[in-house]
């Protein structure tokens, strides 16, 4: 504890002279960086957007990085991988053009870069840089061309670029190859597959669950097209949209054959009141009763939910459904606060 209280303290004192822009300041960071104390500057710097001891941060991080490869000791290696990643914790602080130029680099290099075994090793850099460069509206550009290059494990942070600022059409162009159904698992071409469908999955259903009335930027309707032409029930129910007749038509195919919904009532559910599909109420209501007579159904809870976001039509079969005497103890308040909600 008492290690930790001096710390504490350290870190404190270094983000007070983070904010001194006097020699002697600067003097005490440098030193700070080059001993035993940069987790703790880098940790002050924080926000502080210290511009030369960024600048000396960017200078000791490429000598670093350049040595790396000659270091043939595992551990001594994995010591200075993480001192580089404390770095560039530093440089992102405030980006400047040549910060941004050597991120890049790294990027760009990250082949070479993981090659570099040790623990952390090189792949830790790469991926720290991928970081770095996504908090940079500069470098949205880049990192989108270099998706291919970037670690798998920050494919995530490209995309979430992308959605921001590509236009759908761009969005589908780019991402679209990426969905590869006969990728075989545990490999990048699955991870990055399962990643894209996740984001598409995941798109539309925090407006449609929780959000009333708040539009959200639309994904062409290619994706959704996609979903139907491959029979991917759950992402065509996740991309699913009004007025599209190829949505409508398929839901009803699914609706004429129950075994094909499996698991996936809900999900068609909260799709055919999100799209106004002609059936809504009527199936809604058919799930909402099964479950509200049966003791203690969890899922009358959420059907309970979908029956909330029904339109003033549905009212008098609620109402209707309320009254029930074979209801399940609380089934009725739960249908109540529904009906109410509409």
């Amino acid at each position: 504890q008492s290690k930790a209280a001096a710390k504490d303290v350290r870190q404190a004192a270094y983000h007070s002279l983070c904010k001194l822009s006097n020699k002697e300041a600067l003097g005490v960071l440098v030193q700070g960086i080059d001993g035993k104390d940069l987790e703790v500057v880098a940790r002050a710097a924080r926000k502080t957007k210290p511009t030369e001891l960024i600048d000396a941060a960017l200078d000791r991080l490429k000598k670093l990085i350049a040595g790396l490869p000659s270091i043939k000791d595992k551990k001594k290696q994995g010591e200075e991988v993480r001192r580089a990643m404390e770095l560039i914790y530093i440089v992102s602080n405030a980006i400047s053009p040549a910060t941004r130029k050597f991120l890049q680099h790294c990027v760009v290099s990250s082949d070479d870069l993981q090659k570099i075994k040790s623990s952390p090793g090189g792949l830790d850099i790469v991926e720290s840089a991928v970081q770095a460069l996504s908090a940079d509206p500069e470098s949205t550009k880049f990192l989108i061309q270099q998706r291919d290059n970037v670690p798998v494990g920050c494919f995530n942070e490209v995309l979430g670029k992308g959605l921001e600022s590509l236009t759908p059409k761009e969005f589908y162009k780019t991402f679209s190859p990426y969905i590869n159904r006969s990728a075989n698992k545990h490999t990048p071409e699955y991870r990055r597959h399962e990643m894209v469908r996740e984001v598409l999955l995941a798109y539309y259903a925090h407006y449609r669950t929780w959000v009333r009335n708040v539009p959200c930027k639309p994904l062409d309707i290619a994706w959704l097209n996609d979903a139907i032409v491959v029979d991917d029930l759950e992402l065509a129910v996740a991309l699913a949209q009004p007025k599209h007749a190829g949505v409508t038509q398929y839901i009803d195919a699914k609706l004429a054959d129950p075994k094909a919904l499996s698991k996936m009532e809900w999900g068609v559910a909260l799709a055919m009141i999100a799209i106004g599909h002609p059936k809504a109420t009527e199936y809604v209501i058919e799930k909402l009763t099964a479950t509200l007579k049966k003791k203690g159904a969890y899922e009358s809870y959420q059907w309970c939910h979908l029956a909330s976001r029904l339109n003033t039509d549905a009212l008098p079969a609620l109402e209707s459904l309320a009254g029930d005497p074979k209801l399940g103890d609380g089934a009725g308040d739960r249908l109540i606060d529904a009906i109410t909600e509409i």
